[in-house]
């Protein structure tokens, strides 16, 4: 169900963006994440139902903006 979710970097050695996707299919909030860092970084929403992880900067560089629709199955 949807929930507030949290995601690190424990044994990622690569930047990453997190996008976290709302019970709407909406990207409500999208953070950069630090290679190997053992800090939580969680959605201040408590809808999410799916977060997706991409190379930091994919968002942005694909125009990926808050509130864009995803496509889930």
């Amino acid at each position: 169900g949807a929930a507030r979710r949290c995601m690190w970097m424990k044994n990622t050695y690569i930047e990453l963006s997190v996008a976290f996707i709302n019970r709407e299919k909406k990207i409500v909030e999208i953070f950069d994440l630090e290679p190997e860092s053992l800090d939580s970084v969680c959605s201040i929403n408590r809808d999410i139902i799916a977060a997706i992880e991409m190379n930091k900067g994919w968002f942005v560089k694909n125009d990926i903006e808050l509130f864009s629709e995803v496509k889930l199955p």
